[in-house]
């Protein structure tokens, strides 16, 4: 990590803040993709309403806590930082869509 950082110019602690940040919110994309988006907008996946609550409560702790932060040796998400992530989140939530409609009769029998 030390060489991107030098390239960059941004510090370790922001770089390892964005990818923790990425790799998280990758995995709850992941999970959204899998548990049902149809069900949870409509309100019938309860359980997913609370993960994604405790990621979110989490997530703010993490990275507006400078205590918290500092125990995992991160840095606050800056605005880059933040768009980073959510374009990574959005462009994996596009693929994975795309390819379930496209799959979906393959993978169900």
């Amino acid at each position: 990590m030390a060489m991107p950082c030098h390239q960059t110019g941004t510090d370790e602690a922001t770089l390892r803040s964005i990818a923790f940040a990425g790799l998280v919110t990758a995995v709850l994309v992941l999970v959204w993709v899998n548990r049902g988006f149809a069900l949870a907008a409509r309100g019938r996946n309860a359980p997913l309403a609370i993960l994604f609550t405790v990621a979110a409560i989490f997530f703010t702790m993490l990275f507006a806590v400078p205590q918290v932060a500092g125990l995992f040796q991160l840095s606050p998400l800056h605005r880059g930082g933040v768009v980073a992530v959510a374009l990574l989140a959005l462009a994996l939530l596009a693929v994975l869509m795309l390819a379930k409609r496209r799959f979906r009769g393959a993978l169900a029998g």
